[in-house]
């Protein structure tokens, strides 16, 4: 992840100190209906998107994470996931 933190739980600023790029924990992910009804409101989630690599030339999805504060936080740091090839 680049452009913030995530604990687990939710989306964090980074710090001056803190890495460029940060693991995220582990997560399980599936598709939904776009009906069904999401976990979070949306003023408690941001959109973020999964890119194949740290170049950002392809993204891969969207994935929806628990936020605090202003969405505009997140979209003005470059807030986004990569791919890791394991």
């Amino acid at each position: 992840m680049e452009g913030c933190v995530f604990d687990g739980n939710r989306l964090g600023e980074s710090h001056d100190d803190s890495p460029s790029v940060s693991a995220v924990p582990a997560c399980y992910m599936a598709w939904i209906p776009q009906s069904a009804m999401g976990s979070y409101s949306p003023d408690e989630c941001i959109s973020l998107p999964v890119y194949s690599s740290a170049e950002r030339q392809r993204v891969v999805t969207n994935v929806q994470l628990p936020c605090a504060g202003d969405h505009d936080t997140w979209i003005q740091s470059g807030a986004a996931l990569f791919l890791k090839q394991q």
